[in-house]
């Protein structure tokens, strides 16, 4: 019996939920084993708050409007502009609460309002909260929603899957923070998480906030590779490529032997390289790219969803250049490929001479 192109795809994208909901489960496992260990240590670096926010709800948003949920996101002038801390991890407590939110959430909205109370001239604390109208949880399993490899009921967990880690995984991170969570809900209604955590301000801009000379690159006709096999990755950051470099000519290709391929038949300045991929990882595509003599200085910037000392480690010992974690904040990335494209300039100009 044929099979038609609808059932293909059907069948291909069930094979592709079914392994990233596989990927999902693992890295909840990793992040959970490193905090048990005590092992995941927070960067701290200045970045932008409500740009961070932004950024978690942008991804978020596109989730909830596929199930026609409604996205409101409302963020209150009181959150200072800038903070010392690890903005990835921010974002993986946000796309944690709100991603759990629109995975119970059938019919309604998902509300996000941020706001903030400052504590002196140099510390506040940022007041999340994300409200859903979704299935709801019992007071008595209310709980025990935080605990390691719980879930509402056994029912639910058949229903929606999951590890039962996410919550888990959230308070551990929002404590590492040295914050609060706090969870409300009434079956049928609905539930709402708020998050209190404890920042540092940066009172003054940093130098690494800044992007310096890049009207040179926004001048030029800069060819970005994008190697990701997560449509959504690549959608993200070639949306903010574009936004920002319209003169940009990018392209995308989806595992390490597709890269490879690519570079053999086409002048590309910068190589965004995921480390995770089918076929062929990032780090192994890139020892490959290092053999051809013609690619030694090429620029290749690691994209991960970890930023452990073993991973930074591997991505460098590979011949990447440089890293940048998942999912992206616009103005690190733009500063990752401004010091590549300075980078690459330069060795351009070593070779004329």
């Amino acid at each position: 019996m044929e099979i038609t192109e609808h059932e293909k795809t059907e069948m291909i994208e069930g094979l592709n939920q079914s392994s990233n909901h596989l990927l999902n489960m693992i890295n909840d496992i990793l992040d959970f084993s490193k905090l048990k260990e005590g092992k995941l240590i927070l960067r701290h670096q200045v970045f932008e708050l409500e740009e961070t926010i932004k950024a978690a709800c942008r991804l978020m948003k596109i989730n909830a409007n596929d199930k026609g949920l409604a996205f409101v996101l409302d963020i209150n002038s009181t959150l200072p502009k800038s903070v010392y801390g690890d903005d990835s991890r921010l974002i993986q407590i946000l796309v944690n609460i709100i991603g759990n939110s629109i995975k119970f959430t059938q019919n309604g909205s998902i509300k996000v309002e941020c706001s903030a109370e400052l504590i002196d001239a140099k510390h506040s604390t940022i007041r999340i909260k994300i409200t859903d109208t979704g299935i709801g949880i019992s007071n008595e399993k209310i709980k025990l929603i935080f605990d390691d490899y719980v879930q509402a009921d056994e029912n639910i967990a058949a229903q929606f899957g999951g590890t039962g880690l996410g919550l888990g995984i959230t308070k551990r991170l929002i404590e590492l923070h040295h914050g609060t969570i706090n969870c409300e809900s009434e079956l049928g209604k609905g539930t709402s998480f708020t998050i209190y955590l404890p920042f540092e301000i940066a009172l003054i801009e940093s130098n690494a906030n800044s992007l310096e000379n890049f009207d040179l690159i926004e001048q030029s006709n800069i060819k970005i590779l994008l190697a990701d096999d997560n449509k959504m990755n690549l959608f993200v950051a070639e949306k903010l490529i574009e936004k920002s470099l319209p003169l940009a000519q990018i392209y995308k290709v989806e595992n390490g032997i597709e890269a490879i391929d690519f570079l053999s038949k086409n002048k590309i300045d910068i190589v965004l390289m995921d480390m995770k991929m089918p076929l062929m990882d990032g780090p192994t595509a890139t020892i490959e790219i290092r053999k051809n003599q013609h690619f030694k200085d090429l620029q290749i910037i690691a994209m991960t969803a970890a930023t452990s000392d073993d991973e930074i480690n591997e991505c460098l010992q590979s011949g990447m250049n440089d890293y940048i974690s998942k999912p992206f904040h616009k103005n690190e990335l733009l500063k990752k490929i401004q010091k590549a494209f300075i980078n690459s300039s330069t060795q351009n100009l070593i070779l004329s001479n």
